[in-house]
């Protein structure tokens, strides 16, 4: 049987910035192993996170946490043709750097091939930076969605001429990178067989008290996409160059995969990890009543936000509330109708405020996101935004997010602002960026200016988040990233 080797790197935390080192779910790692699982081939799963986040090493600003380069390279299946390495975030990017070093001392025969995430908006496009790829020692790279594509590729690892058939991969022919364009989509998602996390030990993401989505204390939760794409241009998002066509799943699959793997392995809580999983309201719901129906006693979460005016009728919070749905996040981004037209993101923020108030009336907790630095904002933006934060936070929004735009290969604005040393940089907080100091007071003002709107307008949330807290059974990022900051501090002072 021939056997293939799937890696998902360490999670790079950055200056131990908060903003950084989230442990994202690798959900399509988890698919591209599913996808050569069927197709006969044998597969070994290393995700670093995943057997051990409580390993931890530091190189420079950069804070390493999982598996270290050296043990990874020790479980690759040494039988293995070929070592796929998961691009997860662009702040990973210096750890899959490292595990491709570590690869080619140990294995030089042995190829690499580096496969992108097109689910999260601080993923990366490949494409965009392929000859420093190349140069850091890949030898292949697959583009967008693989399971079209993967059987082909590995049936043809030395054939240059089948390769060159192949649509939406990267490869090298006489020591010139040739990069094949036409990227396919999958258009039913239905037939893509679930992720295969049988094979990936989770055992690290459900002890270490933090993930990005909340997560409670001694439960275990999964990722789940039940869409894919994005049907919006927002031009500080790299979403419309990775992932620009908005497909869903059908609700019963959907609830197909939560019933499974709540069987199997006992899961009983999912983090939608969809760019928009409300773009169909009726879908939606049905996922929620599918729930319902089957009687399945978990809780499910909207982890990284969708576009809150999808939702049109307040009685579908009622049924996603009684489905199980237990956290919502959502992204103005900006209180400026002024930035958002030159972002591309149009807002109706009357209904932002009329779905916030009806959350906080069903108890569901939610977050609101916003984006600062982006290369057109201006100040009279950012006070617009203090004054649309400070309406939420009077309806009760639970917690807010504010990131500082970094220049991620593939987004609209990426040439427009530099001066960082490594891709891995590009985090939620630059540090690098000249005018960094100034973004970042503002971030904190919008912090602090919440919490004492909080603390006014609704002070038993305060104790409600002390609580939650205290006892890890965390209902909001917010308090899950107090706890995820003080423990990696103390984790800092042993590191080696």
């Amino acid at each position: 049987m021939n056997e293939v080797d799937i890696i998902v790197p360490p999670v790079i935390n950055h200056n131990l910035d908060p903003h950084t080192g989230i442990p994202f779910l690798p959900h399509m790692a988890g698919y591209l192993a599913s996808s050569i699982n069927k197709i006969g081939y044998e597969v070994n799963v290393i995700d670093s996170f995943g057997i051990n986040s409580k390993e931890i090493k530091r190189y420079g600003s950069f804070l390493m946490i999982g598996l270290g380069p050296d043990k990874i390279t020790e479980k690759i299946n040494p039988k293995s043709k070929i070592c796929f390495i998961y691009c997860k975030v662009i702040e990973d990017l210096f750890g899959v750097e490292k595990v491709i070093e570590k690869i080619k001392e140990k294995y030089p025969e042995k190829k690499i091939c580096l496969f992108e995430n097109i689910q999260t908006t601080n993923s990366f496009s490949l494409k965009k930076i392929i000859n420093y790829l190349f140069n850091k020692g890949c030898d292949f790279a697959i583009f967008g969605e693989p399971e079209n594509k993967i059987k082909n590729f590995l049936e043809n690892l030395d054939s240059q001429e089948f390769l060159s058939k192949i649509p939406g991969i990267a490869f090298k022919i006489k020591d010139q990178i040739k990069v094949n364009d036409d990227e396919e989509y999958n258009k039913n998602l239905d037939d893509i067989p679930f992720p295969l996390w049988e094979k990936f030990d989770m055992t690290g993401y459900w002890s270490a008290g933090y993930s990005h989505a909340p997560v409670k204390k001694n439960k275990k939760f999964l990722p789940i996409i039940s869409s894919r794409g994005c049907p919006y241009r927002c031009k500080f998002c790299v979403s419309p160059t990775l992932n620009p066509i908005w497909r869903k799943r059908s609700a019963s699959n959907v609830v197909n995969e939560m019933e499974y793997f709540n069987k199997k392995m006992g899961v009983t809580d999912f983090h939608i990890s969809d760019l928009d999983p409300t773009v169909n309201e009726k879908r939606i719901i049905n996922i929620a009543e599918e729930i319902i129906k089957r009687k399945l006693k978990i809780e499910w979460k909207l982890s990284q936000g969708t576009k809150v005016e999808t939702i049109k009728n307040l009685s579908s919070l009622e049924i996603m509330k009684e489905s199980g749905l237990s956290f919502f996040s959502f992204s103005p981004e900006s209180g400026s109708i002024d930035l958002m037209k030159k972002l591309n993101k149009p807002f109706d923020y009357e209904h932002g405020i009329k779905i916030t108030k009806h959350l906080n009336k069903l108890n569901i907790p939610t977050q609101a996101c916003f984006i600062a630095g982006t290369p057109p904002e201006k100040k009279i933006d950012r006070n617009l935004s203090l004054k649309y934060m400070k309406r939420l936070a009077r309806e009760g929004i639970d917690e807010i997010a504010v990131f500082i735009y970094s220049p991620i290969p593939g987004s609209f604005f990426a040439d427009k602002i530099g001066g960082f040393k490594h891709y891995s940089e590009l985090s939620r907080s630059p540090t690098w960026r000249e005018d960094y100091k100034e973004i970042n007071n503002y971030r904190y003002k919008m912090y602090i200016l919440f919490f004492l709107y909080k603390v006014i307008y609704h002070p038993k949330k305060i104790f409600l988040n002390f609580s939650n807290l205290i006892s890890r059974n965390f209902k909001t990022k917010l308090e899950m990233s107090i706890y995820k900051y003080f423990k990696l501090r103390f984790m800092n002072l042993f590191y080696k």
